[in-house]
């Protein structure tokens, strides 16, 4: 919730959300990760916070990493949390011990980094006017760059699937990059959605885009060559994530 931290809201009824807590990050909270009863918020200038979130009424904080830059977005993968920190990258910070997180590494990618998601042994970074950057994450102390495709837009968010990367590239709306190949990257297809797309989900054969001024956008990619958007919603703020 941007200045006022994370909020939990119960959704059991959907016609009827109610807030249950809060947790005052210190910084800008842009995006979470909720894995177990623990909440990773990418709290921008104040790096990684880690909230538990066992108790929904009275969250706790754990601990945190001040990452170097303003950590944007947050995976965690087993023991690993990469943090796409903006202009100083991907960061790898161990939180085994969530009182004390410890980085293990990282990797200076030329961009900005806004978006993180994680496969494998490699991480795709949303790089901003940089586009798709793949990192390979075998060695968390030596992260090496594998590859990358400059999106036409500013790439701000990833998902997954199969050998498939959908990207929310910024006023160039959905891109799909066929990463079977990090060293040989291609498009397969994309949407030019109406607005600034930040923010991508896929489920099924449905993508769902927050396009900024634009809403929620819903795309149909059961055909990547050529997406169709099957309907959308006009929120009455700009649609971040």
């Amino acid at each position: 919730d941007n200045g006022q931290g994370l909020q939990i809201i119960d959704v059991s009824n959907p016609a009827y959300p109610w807030r249950r807590g809060s947790y005052g990050t210190p910084a800008d909270a842009r995006k979470v990760l909720v894995a177990g009863s623990q909440a990773f918020v990418s709290d921008g200038d104040y790096g990684l916070q880690i909230i538990d979130v066992s108790n929904p009424v009275s969250p706790i904080r754990r601990g945190g990493y001040d990452t170097p830059g303003s950590a944007s977005d947050t995976v965690v993968a087993g023991n690993l949390a990469f943090v796409a920190d903006g202009d100083s990258g991907l960061q790898i910070i161990d939180v085994s011990n969530p009182a004390s997180p410890v980085r293990r590494g990282g990797y200076d990618t030329p961009g900005s980094a806004r978006g993180v998601a994680v496969a494998g042994s490699r991480a795709y970074v949303g790089d901003g006017y940089s586009g798709l950057q793949i990192i390979d994450i075998s060695n968390p102390a030596n992260p090496q760059w594998l590859g990358w495709y400059d999106t036409p837009g500013q790439a701000e968010d990833i998902a997954l699937a199969g050998n498939l990367a959908y990207i929310a590239d910024g006023d160039r709306g959905l891109q799909i990059i066929d990463i079977t190949d990090p060293t040989q990257l291609w498009r397969r297809g994309g949407y030019d959605t109406p607005g600034l797309a930040r923010a991508v989900t896929k489920i099924g054969n449905l993508i769902y885009i927050a396009d900024g001024g634009s809403g929620l956008q819903i795309i149909d990619v059961s055909n990547p060559a050529s997406p169709v958007r099957r309907g959308g919603y006009d929120t009455p703020n700009a649609a971040l994530d």
